[in-house]
């Protein structure tokens, strides 16, 4: 854990640069991590959120070769649903008459079926079944509680570096992650959806609110209509679907559609948010060039990226 002294500036908050965040989350790059956000701040500099799904991915011989990653979850939920399809195949072979509803039964049922058979076959397979299951759960369950932690660690440290750093945070004030999940017109969510839960992004927004508080830092709960398809430069709207994650408005200026919204956010509350950026530069004596200081322990989950 970080101590407050690692991160907290002398300098009032008003003389922090603020920052928008937008939200949400999509796989990236195929399959290495997943983007829980995109941070934009008034220096006009982007910073890409990520949560790795290969993250804290590490053998320990001492316990059996277990290793901690969402990937290995993955893997786990394939590998028990594959024992319980195997269970239910052989099964079908031996019942002559098939439970009513067998064809979903899942682990409950089998288990009910175990408990009411008086055939000895059909009780070899579910017993079998049965002790494979459970060392296959047990694993998984231990798997979900390293990786559980090791991301509630980086939020925390996240958070923390994002309100020492910004004096005010702007973000989507009706943020629903059910509503997001159910937005039927974006590919890239559905493709995405099994990860919802694991993004975690309430708790990312709770650790967020605590760390605002901490370091005095304000947050502003900013109208988030149109910000992904509502051109920055020009306010020009995309109409074309969102399914590829950059776009172009109809006046041909192309942009990554996170970063798009993250500066639409921030800037939602100047009517010319362009001529804002180049203000807040001067203010802040800061150029294109100037980037921002992220933390050693950091580097894997925050990392600049160009807002071009």
């Amino acid at each position: 854990e970080i101590s407050e002294k690692d991160y907290c500036r002398e300098s009032p908050v008003i003389d922090r640069p603020s920052c928008g965040l937008d939200l949400g989350w999509r796989v990236m790059s195929p399959g290495e991590y997943l983007r829980i956000g995109m941070l934009v701040d008034s220096l006009d500099r982007a910073v890409e959120l990520r949560l790795p799904l290969s993250m804290g991915r590490k053998r320990d011989e001492s316990k059996q070769g277990w290793i901690s990653s969402l990937h290995d979850l993955i893997a786990f939920d394939s590998r028990i649903d594959l024992e319980l399809e195997g269970a239910k195949t052989k099964l079908g072979e031996l019942l002559l008459e098939k439970p009513a509803g067998f064809d979903k039964m899942r682990q409950n049922g089998l288990r009910k079926l175990m408990r009411e058979t008086r055939d000895q076959r059909v009780l070899n397979v579910l017993t079998e079944w049965e002790e494979r299951n459970s060392n296959l759960c047990a694993i998984r369950a231990t798997v979900r509680r390293r990786t559980r932690r090791r991301k509630s660690w980086l939020y925390h440290n996240l958070a923390a570096w994002i309100a020492a750093t910004y004096g005010t945070i702007v973000w989507e004030g009706n943020f629903s992650l059910k509503l997001m999940s159910m937005r039927s017109e974006n590919p890239a969510f559905r493709t995405a959806a099994k990860y919802r839960q694991w993004a975690g992004l309430g708790e990312l927004r709770t650790a967020i609110k605590n760390a605002a508080r901490k370091y005095r830092s304000e947050i502003i709960q900013a109208e988030t209509l149109n910000t992904t398809r509502r051109c920055f430069v020009c306010s020009a709207e995309h109409k074309g679907d969102k399914s590829e994650l950059h776009l172009e408005c109809p006046n041909g200026h192309r942009w990554d559609q996170d970063i798009n919204a993250a500066r639409n956010i921030l800037f939602c509350q100047f009517s010319d948010g362009p001529e804002q950026v180049k203000r807040f530069r001067i203010m802040h004596g800061a150029d294109v060039t100037t980037s921002i200081d992220i933390p050693a322990h950091l580097t894997e989950i925050a990392v600049p990226c160009s807002v071009q």
